[in-house]
């Protein structure tokens, strides 16, 4: 069973500046979150604190009625599934043997469990046909995956994704997010920072918005990125085009606050 993850009053800092700053809001396992605001928004060092990976100035953030902060490595390992932006790989191994690493907290890469959870991975990323490759002779979109394949085969509670979709090409996009979705769908809880204001709308549940650390809309994609927030957030005017799904915005140029 998959707990609710939540943030009460979260304030961050970095670098002696705070960049995330009263935020609250508890994330609801079996759906698909996406975390969005222009650059400097605060994005990732929200994820980052979500994930348990950087402590708060200010308030907590909770996995059930635990903290993340506190709980021990391994246990927030199983819970919580993180991947950073970039595709930095430190180590020439295989793409299977990298997708195995994500069964390091179940301690099982090499039983029958962790291996059919590591081939269920690599089907996911569409990297089934690439087992024994090494991952200095992949693509930056193909190590994209195999990182990402890394953390599903953790099978965590949550799996938290900082920009997973930004190097891979329109087909492999699609084909990853609906895949999380289907993670969704079957109780984990998918959290993913996006810059890509169409695929959030049209693939999300939820939206969190962030502007200069301040969560300024939450909610259904359609509200939490309606044109109104968009223009608040970005400065730019704009309009949704199209059905519930397949909605493409078209931008119309700064506006004056912008």
């Amino acid at each position: 069973m998959t707990d609710q993850l939540s943030a009460q009053n979260l304030a961050i800092e970095r670098g002696g500046r705070r960049v995330v700053a009263g935020v609250s809001a508890s994330l609801e396992p079996g759906t698909l979150t996406a975390i969005c605001g222009p650059n400097g928004a605060g994005k990732s060092s929200l994820l980052l604190a979500l994930a348990g990976l950087l402590p708060p100035a200010q308030g907590t953030v909770q996995i059930g009625d635990e903290s993340v902060v506190t709980l021990n490595p391994k246990s927030r390992a199983r819970a919580i599934g993180y991947l950073p932006q970039g595709n930095d790989i430190a180590w020439d191994v295989s793409v299977e043997s990298l997708a195995a690493l994500g069964r390091h907290p179940h301690g099982d890469a090499r039983h029958v469990g962790g291996n059919e959870a590591v081939a269920k991975a690599l089907a996911a990323t569409n990297l089934q046909d690439f087992t024994h490759r090494r991952v200095s002779q992949l693509s930056g979109g193909e190590k994209a995956r195999a990182l990402l394949a890394r953390v599903l085969a953790g099978e965590p509670q949550w799996i938290l994704a900082d920009e997973p979709l930004a190097a891979l090409d329109l087909s492999h996009q699609l084909g990853l997010i609906a895949h999380l979705k289907v993670c969704a769908e079957s109780g984990q809880g998918v959290v993913i920072v996006l810059h890509d204001l169409g695929l959030a709308m049209n693939h999300a549940d939820r939206a969190l918005v962030l502007k200069e650390g301040a969560l300024i809309a939450d909610g259904p994609p359609q509200e939490a990125l309606s044109s109104r927030v968009i223009e608040q957030g970005w400065g730019v005017r704009s309009d949704w085009l199209g059905e519930a799904g397949a909605r493409a915005l078209v931008t119309k140029g700064h506006s004056a606050q912008g």
